[in-house]
């Protein structure tokens, strides 16, 4: 406890004085360099480093909010939080249980503010540079270190707070667990899976680092990043980066967009009509494990069939071992969906919130999309796109920790992504008396040529721009004369 005051004092200390973007870039490598789960009992309420470091940012920083724009995903992430809490309250749930809940909003709606204020405009992008550097040199070698050593570089403070000791090899769900002759990392998390889905979301951070480094140190930057995910040997976060990879060319083919989401369609039917089972089942065949991707499905179509026992508010405190007999006749249920966890836990009203918040803002970044500025499009895309592989990769895993605080993080950035500033009329636009929406790449082009980048904040006749918010971005997402 003694060594996390340490750890949040001295992070605290460097997000006062620093820019917002770096205070961010701190947050990251708090929450991924040291154990969340080493906390401090203040009263009722458990204290983690990154807890206080998110507190000090919003503190700090609360005066940007008048900066921002209000979001529809601002209101969905506090509604899924006060669902839950009101979920579990009318379901009687033992205090515990309800303390538990309400100390969610540390690591959900204040992280998801943090990010939000820290992130405000583009240009606060680039003070992730460097701490973005260091946390992917730091999670990426001992991720290699806690694999091919096989022993857990925090192995005094995961057993000190009172974690099972555990076997190597025998792990208590993946725990500890070997593969392919390594040990599955977790690093400063609880499980692999936590450290894996927490690291792919770092990779998304640094793809979008592209135009803020040099090719060498964004490529080291992503190369270590990759290789932390790799380490914690896991199909769930795999899956997460293999598809956030995966979408990267539509950032610059967005047309096929619409094609590609047609063609899946097509897939999903044709499987549906030309095999015995449902087209979901896939899964079980490009999971590491068969075993593994079928209790997936089989939870899934359980849950939908216990739908009636949780859908108001949840099962609380209440026990729903049963579903593991229903699945494949074990006495225990180990949900391995996001998704039905929240629904499970807190209502379908909860779980629909949250998921709404996501679908909030990749609709935001969509509508925005065609009027956004060329040079900011890799940046937000790489943003949008680790929130779509995540937000997939949900179905099989259950995030919690450095996970779940990551997770937060990357939907605040993203919300603020989307109303970053978009293209800025010219002088020379301006005055050959072309409409500023025309410049639908960002890229303004004068009599077949494209106008120098020097010449983008030149003022336009009738004086200079009137002061934007976001970043340079008008009430419409471009800056009016």
């Amino acid at each position: 406890m003694l060594e996390t005051l340490l750890v949040a004092a001295i992070a605290v200390g460097i997000v006062l004085v620093v820019r917002p973007g770096v205070g961010l870039g701190v947050l990251i490598a708090v929450t991924l360099l040291w154990p969340e789960y080493v906390r401090v009992p203040m009263g009722v309420v458990q204290m983690s480093a990154p807890r206080f470091v998110a507190m000090a940012l919003v503190i700090r920083h609360l005066g940007r909010w008048s900066q921002l724009k209000a979001h529809p995903a601002d209101w969905l992430v506090l509604a899924a939080y006060f669902l839950s809490v009101v979920a579990v309250l009318a379901e009687g749930a033992n205090t515990r249980l309800v303390n538990s809940t309400i100390g969610r909003f540390l690591d959900t709606a204040l992280i998801y503010a943090a990010a939000r204020l820290c992130l405000a405009t583009y240009e606060d992008v680039k003070g992730l540079k460097w701490p973005l550097v260091l946390t992917a040199v730091g999670v990426g070698s001992l991720a290699c270190i806690e694999s091919v050593t096989k022993g857990f570089v925090f192995e005094r403070y995961y057993f000190g707070v009172g974690n099972a000791d555990v076997s190597i090899g025998e792990g208590r769900g993946g725990v500890g667990q070997t593969r392919w002759g390594m040990m599955r990392a977790q690093v400063s998390t609880a499980h692999p899976i936590y450290f894996g889905v927490a690291c792919t979301i770092l990779l998304g951070f640094s793809l979008a680092m592209r135009r803020f480094l040099s090719p060498a140190l964004w490529w080291s930057l992503l190369s270590l990043a990759v290789g932390a995910v790799f380490f914690c040997l896991s199909s769930g976060p795999w899956t997460a980066a293999f598809l956030l990879v995966a979408l990267l060319p539509f950032a610059r083919w967005s047309w096929l967009v619409k094609p590609a989401l047609g063609a899946l369609v097509l897939l999903c039917i044709a499987l549906e009509l030309a095999t015995e089972r449902h087209f979901y089942y896939l899964i079980c065949y490009i999971g590491l494990s068969g075993d593994t991707a079928w209790y997936r499905v089989r939870l899934l179509e359980v849950a939908f069939l216990y739908l009636p026992d949780y859908w108001l508010f949840g099962y609380g405190d209440r026990s729903w071992e049963h579903w593991g007999l229903k699945i494949d006749g074990r006495f225990f249920i180990d949900c391995v969906n996001n998704y039905i966890y929240l629904a499970a836990m807190y209502g379908i009203f909860t779980m629909l919130a949250y998921l709404g918040a996501k679908v909030a803002v990749v609709m935001a970044i969509v509508r925005g999309w065609k009027r956004m500025d060329r040079e900011r499009r890799w940046t937000v895309f790489a943003l949008t796109a680790t929130v779509l592989a995540v937000s997939i990769a949900e179905n099989s895993v259950s995030i919690f920790g450095p996970a779940l605080i990551m997770n937060a993080m990357l939907l605040g950035v993203t919300a603020s992504a989307a109303r970053w500033a978009l293209a800025v009329p010219t002088a020379a636009t301006v005055a050959a008396g072309a409409s500023p929406h025309a410049t639908a790449a960002g890229v303004v082009r004068v009599h077949g040529r494209r106008n120098r980048p020097e010449l983008r904040n030149a003022e336009p006749r009738g004086g200079p721009l009137r002061p934007a918010l976001d970043g340079g971005a008008g009430d419409e997402g471009v800056a009016r004369p």
